[in-house]
Parts: structure tokens; sequence; C-alpha cells
């Protein structure tokens, strides 16, 4: 499957090893599994997860909502 030109691509964040610098880098499914480098470094990128934040609405989520 080929991606259309001009298609907006998901953004990641990315952190240095070394020098605690943060990136954002897109990166489409079909690429590489290829590693990303600090432009100031030249160390390894890892990959950082932000927490997901949930909100239930409506009812059935206490214990009390039955009654």
């Amino acid at each position: 499957m080929l991606i259309p030109e001009g298609a907006i691509m998901p953004l990641y964040q990315y952190a240095c090893v070394s020098c605690d610098l943060d990136y954002e880098k897109e990166r489409s499914i079909n690429d590489p599994k290829d590693k990303y480098f600090c432009e100031h470094c030249g160390y390894a990128l890892i990959r950082v997860y932000s927490p997901v934040t949930t909100v239930f609405k409506g009812g059935g989520f206490y214990k009390t909502d039955n009654r």
C-alpha cells in the first residue's frame, strides 16, 4: 500500500539517552524499524510514551448506580 503524497503522518516523541533533548519525528507504519539518533551528540533516541487520560461518562461505573 502506497501512502499518498502530502498525507499526514503521526508524530512520535523521542528523547536522547545522553543529552536529554526531546524530538518529535514523523513516522509511517511502512517505514523500516531504523533507529533515530540525536542531532546534537549522535547517541540513540528512545521513544517516549505519555500517559493516556481516560474519562468515564454515563452510568454504570459505581456500585450505587443500579439502585
